[in-house]
């Protein structure tokens, strides 16, 4: 089986043998690609779940602590923002 692929290959013209080396070179080239985006796709996913956990942690300490309200500054006008106990 290998032997007349071998000698098919050969028997083509330099021109037709360059383009199929020009086609498996693009077919690997684009799957490379993919396989990177790939990767560093779901290593960005990882991360911003990693931030996400780590803020909304961070929110439910701040909200757990029990001098939180009334360590907020007056302002001239609360916000919903500025302190959860003035609105």
């Amino acid at each position: 089986m290998r032997a007349p692929f071998l000698s098919r290959l050969r028997n083509r013209s330099l021109r037709a043998r360059l383009q199929l080396m020009m086609l498996s070179l693009l077919a690997l080239s684009i799957g490379s690609l993919f396989v990177l985006h790939l990767f560093s796709e779901r290593a960005l996913l990882a991360r911003v779940r990693e931030y996400t956990e780590e803020l909304s942690t961070a929110i439910e300490i701040t909200q757990e602590q029990p001098g939180a309200a009334r360590t907020c500054r007056r302002r001239s006008r609360p916000t919903r923002t500025s302190c959860a106990s003035w609105v």
